[in-house]
């Protein structure tokens, strides 16, 4: 798989578990309003964890991919320079 395909699709995790605990948390608050305190401090929770396992694939996967690109990059310049060097 491509490094920029895998990238996009880390970043769009986040997004998506994000989105997830965003709902997950309406969800809790409204359980709160009605007397469900205990539903709510659950879900809470669950919340907490989705955010901080997903920060993580993000942060672990996200700065060795951003850096296998910047190489990447910085390499087909490199060879592109080259070529360009020879034809002149």
């Amino acid at each position: 798989m491509n490094d920029r395909v895998l990238l996009d699709a880390v970043h769009a995790n986040r997004r998506a578990m994000a989105s997830v605990a965003d709902r997950l948390e309406d969800i809790a608050s409204l359980l709160g309003e009605v007397g469900m305190e205990r539903l709510e401090t659950r879900i809470m929770e669950a919340v907490d964890d989705i955010i901080i396992h997903s920060k993580r694939v993000s942060d672990a996967f996200g700065e060795d991919l951003n850096q296998s690109l910047r190489q990447s990059q910085e390499m087909t310049g490199t060879i592109l320079l080259g070529l360009l060097k020879k034809c002149a």
